[in-house]
């Protein structure tokens, strides 16, 4: 199931970050009963990359594109250009899209 997924991200985290150590992962979620809790937000940014931005543009593009069948969610991307002008992916986040109450 979908949501179960979500709740694996934590577990995924870790297992990244331990041959990345200086990677910044946040990972946001929201407890609700039975203290199970709801994904919220998920922020990645690899220490590799974070370094070789230093030699990008300082001007950075922000790409989303929307997840819709199972859970409503937002993937964002920060897309800095290398000195050739090619796409280098700087970060990453996945938002929870909010519901309207229509």
């Amino acid at each position: 199931m979908h949501s179960e997924s979500f709740q694996i991200i934590p577990m995924i985290i870790l297992t990244l970050k331990e041959p990345n150590p200086n990677t910044v992962f946040e990972w946001n979620h929201k407890m609700v009963y039975n203290n199970k809790s709801i994904f919220d937000r998920v922020f990645c940014a690899f220490k590799p990359l974070i370094d070789g931005f230093q030699h990008h543009h300082t001007l950075i593009s922000i790409d989303d594109t929307c997840i819709y069948k199972k859970c409503k969610a937002k993937l964002l991307i920060a897309i800095p250009l290398d000195m050739n002008n090619e796409v280098y992916l700087l970060c990453y986040v996945m938002i929870k899209e909010k519901m309207n109450n229509n």
